[in-house]
């Protein structure tokens, strides 16, 4: 689930996905895996009409001309399904480290999200995404990542690293501590804090920006809390080992 509002809320999306994957160990061991998945989603988009401010509307003392825009109804929506689908691979760096190397399609369907025209498609968006983690020490553990956009004109390149720290380890209880940072074209810089307490983790992040030329920016930065929790399933004697993202 994702909800997301801009420009003070003048847009709105809403999407709910579901995902189906499935997973063939490629050895004995488990070391290395092939996965395939699939997801199907529902989107709103909502524009609200009440809250916009146009060019035309512009006067000496504000916002306070009538617009000429021609909008259908004072609040606009947009509903549609889309489908992705995607390919990961999964390794192992010695006994306790491993990598994955993966890629994905975004809106197989490209549909139309246009809100007064019939011709406006999402375009399909390329994801290459490929990480890692390798101990370092007793209780210490490099996790690194990177992933690469591409929708249309848009090219995106994000690429990182976090080290992480176990605190406890215990029969009954799992903490562990993650601090790092990821860089986004260049032009962004991403602190990254992380929590995990047995099943759980909790992470956080804020956009910094860091290109000079892109002032307006400066005010409006962008912060992102995620949310995981790992269901256990009953241990057997054949394990896949999964990646950390």
């Amino acid at each position: 689930m994702l909800s997301d509002q801009s420009g003070n809320g003048i847009l709105k999306e809403n999407h709910l996905g579901l995902s189906i994957a499935y997973t063939k160990g490629l050895d004995e061991d488990g070391r290395n895996s092939l996965s395939i998945g699939f997801q199907g989603s529902y989107s709103r988009l909502a524009f609200d009409f009440e809250k916009a401010r146009f060019e035309d509307q512009l006067s000496t003392s504000g916002f306070n001309l009538p617009t000429a825009e021609i909008l259908l109804g004072q609040d606009i929506g947009k509903s549609y399904l889309d489908m992705h689908a995607g390919i990961l691979y999964q390794g192992s760096i010695g006994d306790n480290g491993g990598y994955y190397l993966g890629g994905s399609i975004y809106h197989l369907s490209k549909p139309n999200i246009g809100m007064n025209s019939t011709q406006y498609r999402m375009g399909q968006r390329l994801n290459i995404q490929g990480g890692g983690y390798i101990p370092i020490g007793k209780v210490s553990t490099l996790h690194f990542s990177s992933q690469y956009q591409h929708q249309i004109n848009y090219k995106e390149w994000v690429w990182g690293a976090a080290l992480s720290r176990n605190l406890v380890n215990t029969a009954n209880t799992y903490k562990e501590l993650y601090l790092g940072s990821w860089i986004r074209n260049n032009d962004a810089i991403i602190p990254y804090a992380g929590f995990e307490w047995n099943d759980l983790r909790v992470g956080f992040s804020y956009d910094v920006t860091a290109d000079n030329k892109r002032s307006a920016a400066i005010s409006y930065q962008s912060a992102e809390v995620s949310l995981t929790w790992v269901l256990q399933e009953k241990k057997s004697s054949y394990q896949k080992r999964c990646p950390k993202f």
